[in-house]
């Protein structure tokens, strides 16, 4: 059985250390920074997605300068 690939996607996405990482600071920042600085649910929520958005963008720009080096390294003689 095949795997759709939003779920590869997700599943490559969460294995990724970098964005466990992320997540586990922002995890912690959301529940520290409330105790400072109350945050509504909306802006909670709008970070979250902060977060994902610029770890997909990372990962896009990662595999494409892994591409380019493959490339790079495939051309030389």
């Amino acid at each position: 059985m095949r795997i759709p690939s939003p779920l590869r996607g997700l599943a490559a996405y969460l294995s990724d250390w970098r964005n466990l990482a992320s997540h586990a600071a922002v995890g912690v920042l959301l529940v520290v920074i409330p105790l400072a600085l109350p945050l509504p649910p909306a802006g909670r929520l709008g970070g979250f997605l902060a977060i994902v958005c610029l770890n997909l963008l990372r990962m896009r720009l990662d595999r494409a300068r892994k591409a380019r080096k493959e490339a790079l390294e495939g051309a030389a003689p």
